[in-house]
């Protein structure tokens, strides 16, 4: 992570708000998380002059994920650290789970719940490790994140779950780019709705987010 010299970001760095004087005009994301391997991996697009992004490790229910961004959202605005044009994200998996029967439900209400509340949604089914498995090969069939796991590790030579690969991957970015849009076009073209759509993902909606920040 890089550090700002000037003396409006270096006050916001240390107080968490912007200035009290000119306001900080680089866009602003909250993006929640489920677990420490996204949040890790999100925290790499923060810049001096890019976005400004506040990564939140939540690990909780899919729901209640989306009511913690619900909640951090009013927070932050009532401290003036979020303003119009700012954006919350959300970030889940499907993880699908046989031994829960509502499975299914609990991730169509999470997404429900998100577009009424104006939240966006990064989803990944079935898992976010899916869209680093798409920085190194095609995936077009179904596939579990176990094998995700274990292809990831066939790559890189090593690879354990919540690892940050960032750095070791993103040479390939825009691969992961193509091959991220290919399956959701597929799959929409299919008819699947996202609890369904195995495999797809939405991740890189954000990041291409993000690093369009990054360049205004």
């Amino acid at each position: 992570m890089t550090h700002s010299s000037s003396k409006s970001r270096s006050q916001f760095s240390l107080s968490g708000k912007r200035p009290s004087g000119k306001l900080d005009e680089r866009k602003f994301f909250l993006i929640v998380t489920e677990g420490k391997t996204e949040s890790r991996y999100f925290k790499h697009f923060r810049s001096t002059t890019g976005p400004r992004i506040e990564s939140v490790d939540k690990q909780d229910s899919r729901i209640r994920l989306v009511e913690k961004a619900i909640e951090l959202r009013g927070q932050y605005k009532k401290e003036k650290r979020y303003i119009k044009g700012d954006e919350t994200w959300v970030v889940f998996d499907r993880d699908v789970d046989l031994g829960k029967p509502n499975d299914k439900e609990t991730f169509n209400r999470a997404l429900e719940l998100a577009c009424r509340e104006d939240i966006q949604v990064a989803y990944s089914n079935d898992s976010f490790e899916l869209w680093f498995l798409l920085h190194l090969q095609d995936v077009s069939a179904s596939i579990h994140r176990s094998i995700i796991e274990k292809k990831l590790k066939s790559h890189l030579g090593c690879y354990t779950h919540g690892d940050d690969v960032f750095d070791r991957i993103n040479s390939n970015y825009s691969m992961a780019v193509k091959r991220a849009e290919k399956i959701f076009k597929e799959a929409i073209e299919d008819k699947k709705s996202p609890v369904d759509a195995n495999p797809s993902t939405t991740v890189y909606l954000l990041t291409e987010k993000l690093r369009k920040s990054m360049k205004d």
